[in-house]
């Protein structure tokens, strides 16, 4: 442990544990979570981790990586969701009856991004005009938050 922090190189089976509440833990094959930190930031623990799966098979499969981060607040009282980035697959598997949640009034935030969660009327009512334009705003580095 560095400054609080702890750093483990692999934490095999670890998504098993979310894999009810979030569905992208059970996309795929192969699954790694890999190069996690954890701690607390303002006394609110947070564990920072990348995460990947392999879909398809020898020449066609599709390599899937993430950069994760889970914060913890027992008060915070938040439903369960999943928010990640929209793209042609998560579009396709969509078309097959993946639950996705759109907002006719922010169409940019709709095409960009994928929201999944248990009970759709909460998680609606979480992301505000406010909080879907943070994440349409362009991070430092050109990209997305």
């Amino acid at each position: 442990m560095v400054r609080g922090y702890r750093f483990e190189r692999e934490r095999r089976g670890a998504e098993a544990a979310l894999a009810g509440t979030f569905g992208i833990f059970q996309e795929g094959h192969s699954r790694r979570w890999r190069d996690t930190i954890s701690g607390s930031v303002g006394s609110r623990p947070f564990t920072a981790f990348e995460y990947s799966y392999v879909t398809g098979g020898g020449k066609h499969s599709n390599h899937h990586r993430f950069a994760m981060l889970v914060w913890e607040k027992a008060e915070a009282n938040l439903p369960p969701f999943s928010l990640a980035p929209e793209g042609f697959f998560s579009r396709l598997a969509q078309r097959f009856g993946r639950k996705d949640f759109d907002f006719v009034e922010d169409p940019e935030f709709s095409r960009a991004y994928e929201l999944q969660g248990d009970d759709e009327a909460e998680v609606r009512a979480l992301f505000t005009a406010a909080r879907r334009a943070f994440f349409l705003a362009p991070a430092p580095d050109g990209g997305r938050p």
